[in-house]
Formats: C-alpha cells, sequence, structure tokens
C-alpha cells in the first residue's frame, strides 16, 4: 500500500512539473515566431528554455514515481536522471552566456560580431557540457537516481564510485559558473550605478536590455539559493523526508522561474501572450472544431495514462490481487470504448 504522503506529493510533483512545462513551451513558442526577438540575447534565451523543459519533463517522471513509490523501470530511471542532469547544465552554462552578453552590453563594447562570436562559443560549451552528462551518466557504474535515504522523493547521484566524479565535476563546474555569473553582474550593476550618477542618456535608451538584466539577476539569485540548498540543505533539517521535497520543489520552481519572470518582467512577451489568449477565446467555426478534436485527443489520453499506469503497477497500491485483476480488466475495456464516448459528448 502507497502512503498517502508519497500519493499527494507526487501529484503535486507532476502537476506543477506540467504547468510549468507549458509556460515554458508558451513563452518559447513567442520567441520562435516573432522575428524581433531574433537578437543574439534572445538566441542564448532560446537555448536556456530548452534545458529547463527537459528537467521538468525528468520532475514529471519523478512525481509519477512518488506516487506509485518506486522507479517503475530501471531503465526509465537511468534515462530520466541523465536527461534531467543534462537539461541542468544545458541551462546553467546558457546563464552564463546570458551574463556575459550583459556584460558586452553595459561594460566592454564590442562589436556585434564579435559578441555573436562569444555567445556561440559559450553555448556550444553549454551543449557539450549537456551531452557529457547525458551520455555519461547513461553508462554502466554511473548514474543519477530517483531513490534516495529516504524514500522516493528527490533526485540525487547514487553510491557508485563512478557516479562520485561526475558529482565534484557537477560542484566545481557549479559554482565555479555562479561565482563567474555573480562577479560578472556585479560588474554590470556597478556599471548601470555610474551611468545613471553621469546621467549617461543611454540608460534611458537601453530599458528593454535592462529589463532583461533585471531578469536574469533575479533568476540567478533564485537559482543560488536553491543550489545551496540542494548540497547542503539536509544539515538544516533532520527530516529527511521534508529536506528532500523542499530540495525537489525548489528545483521544479528554479526551471520555470525564468520563464515566469520573464513573462513578469517583459512587456513586449507578455503582450505577446495575452493577444495570444484574446484571440483564442474568439475562434472560428474551424477552429472550434480542431480544438474539440484536440481536448478529446487530450481527454482520452488522461484516461488511457492513468489505465496504463494502473495496468503495470497498480498491484503496488493495492495488495489484494483479485480487486487489481478486476479494476484493470474494467479500466480496459472502457478504454476501448472511451474515445468514441468522448467525441459523442464534445461533438454534440
Amino acid at each position: 500500500m502507497v502512503p498517502l504522503v508519497n500519493i499527494a506529493v507526487g501529484f503535486v510533483y507532476s502537476f506543477t512539473a506540467a504547468s510549468l512545462l507549458f509556460i515554458n513551451a508558451l513563452v518559447l513558442f513567442v520567441l520562435f515566431r516573432h522575428k524581433e526577438f531574433n537578437t543574439n540575447t534572445y538566441r542564448i534565451i532560446k537555448n536556456m528554455i530548452p534545458g529547463c523543459m527537459m528537467q521538468l519533463c525528468s520532475h514529471f517522471i519523478g512525481g509519477l514515481m512518488t506516487m506509485s513509490n518506486s522507479n517503475l523501470n530501471d531503465y526509465l530511471e537511468r534515462a530520466a536522471g541523465a536527461w534531467i542532469q543534462s537539461g541542468w547544465f544545458l541551462y546553467l552554462v546558457a546563464s552564463l552566456a546570458l551574463a556575459i552578453d550583459r556584460t558586452l552590453t553595459f561594460v566592454f563594447i564590442v562589436s556585434e560580431k564579435n559578441t555573436i562570436i562569444i555567445s556561440y562559443v559559450v553555448l556550444g560549451f553549454s551543449w557539450a557540457v549537456a551531452l557529457l552528462y547525458l551520455v555519461g551518466l547513461m553508462l554502466p557504474g554511473y548514474g543519477f537516481t530517483y531513490l534516495s535515504n529516504y524514500g522516493y522523493f528527490d533526485w540525487f547521484y547514487d553510491k557508485q564510485p563512478g557516479t562520485q566524479a561526475y558529482l565534484t565535476l557537477e560542484m566545481c563546474l557549479d559554482f565555479s559558473i555562479l561565482v563567474t555569473v555573480l562577479s560578472l553582474y556585479f560588474v554590470v550593476f556597478t556599471r548601470l550605478i555610474m551611468m545613471r550618477r553621469s546621467g549617461n542618456a543611454r540608460i534611458s535608451s537601453s530599458i528593454v536590455e535592462i529589463r532583461i538584466l533585471a531578469i536574469a539577476m533575479i533568476s540567478f539569485l533564485y537559482e543560488s539559493t536553491y543550489l545551496l540548498w540542494f548540497f547542503w540543505g539536509n544539515h538544516l533539517l533532520s527530516d529527511g523526508i521534508i529536506s528532500s521535497i523542499i530540495v525537489t520543489f525548489l528545483w521544479i520552481f528554479d526551471c520555470g522561474f525564468f520563464s515566469i519572470a520573464t513573462i513578469v518582467i517583459n512587456g513586449a512577451i507578455r503582450r505577446k501572450i495575452l493577444h495570444m489568449r484574446k484571440h483564442s477565446l474568439a475562434p472560428s467555426s474551424s477552429t472550434k472544431a480542431e480544438l474539440r478534436v484536440l481536448l478529446v485527443s487530450v481527454v482520452s489520453f488522461c484516461y488511457e495514462g492513468t489505465y496504463l499506469l494502473w495496468f503495470f503497477w497498480g498491484f503496488v497500491m493495492i495488495t489484494d490481487q483479485a480487486y487489481i485483476s478486476v479494476i484493470a480488466t474494467t479500466l480496459w475495456i472502457v478504454e476501448c470504448g472511451f474515445l468514441s464516448a468522448v467525441t459523442i459528448v464534445l461533438n454534440s
């Protein structure tokens, strides 16, 4: 029997991850759709957001693992663990590229060509590190697993000797990048204060650049808080389960924090999203038909996912095998007619 706390916490994990995944996808869609966001800075952001989305996919799977109080499948756990770490380093190193871009914008004024070259070099490094962790953690003898000392509540490195090398490498990379980013933003902040005191007109003409800087700095502060808790938060609380849950929630929110801050602070992107929403509220007749088909597909998928989870892992939640067989068979029978029933109801 799965503890109630696992079901509740796992559901919140998966629901939050899915919600933030949608927000990230929405911001990314706006950035790719509109030509005004085809600048070097937004090119960097277009690399950061996919890293967040990769992590959220693994967090969604982690929520399912928490609800079932198992890893669901050893290969799935290994792949999701490597995927989440790959996404983390893609985002982290790309955030360094953004800090360098802000520094080149406000402090060291260089040509646009050189700025683009530097950004491409750092982004190339981010993809290289992401690929290193994706491939490395999939190899035998290495792993980033969901089972900790306190149960299925958080992702962390396993105890294999080879994995400890990746843990050491991450600690070096994480804090080297964080210190570098902090130093760069300190230089930029000092430069902005000097420009303001001197009455430099560039401040008023660079309001968009300053907003991007504000988003980057706020996200950096949250990210630093999360990393400190990730590595040393377990020393602050005696209850390991609570510490694991806090770490996971901080991580999940970290994956959506940048996009949320972008929507709140960046008026151009916020207006584009609101414009999309207004148009979606008044769809044409053909669009309504497409939306109905989409709704039928989504509802059917949700039911099918529930059925499959029960079919393969329902035995974990109920000890009586007879009840499991009856429930699984009933769900299967209903599933065979669910699509047609939903189609009739929603298209009436």
